[in-house]
């Protein structure tokens, strides 16, 4: 399939190796991605993580959110299994992403207080500011 931005999307709930490579927020991750294709890769890839919504960045709440990922989960580096779900609407690859320990990492952000399911329609449960 071919997305707007003139490369290839590819397949929904395909299963992709990919390195962490910085974090933005509790639900936006970058991540170099590896297509699985003579060494292609998608590099600092925008992430947004499926099923979860965390506080803005701009927030108090959200400061915390960050800081907790980063000293409870360090992902920075690690490498992660991606299962993409397309882009969402603001053109960031929707994915959930399974830790190298095996844990489900939305699943771990709701459970630690860090975010709240969302399935990305209707209002999200944090406000914007």
């Amino acid at each position: 399939m071919l997305a707007a931005r003139g490369y290839i999307d590819p397949l929904p709930t395909r299963q992709f190796p990919a390195v962490v490579t910085r974090l933005h927020d509790g639900d936006t991750w970058f991540a170099n991605i590896d297509l699985g294709i003579n060494n292609l890769w998608v590099e600092d890839a925008d992430l947004r993580l499926n099923g979860i919504d965390a506080p803005e960045l701009i927030t108090a709440a959200g400061k915390a959110s960050l800081a907790w990922e980063i000293n409870n989960l360090a992902p920075v580096g690690e490498t992660v299994i991606l299962t993409y779900h397309g882009l969402d609407k603001y053109g960031r690859h929707l994915a959930d992403v399974q830790l190298s320990d095996g844990r489900d990492l939305g699943k771990t952000l709701i459970a630690a207080g860090q975010a709240l399911p969302y399935d990305g329609h209707g209002p999200k449960p944090y406000p914007a500011s």
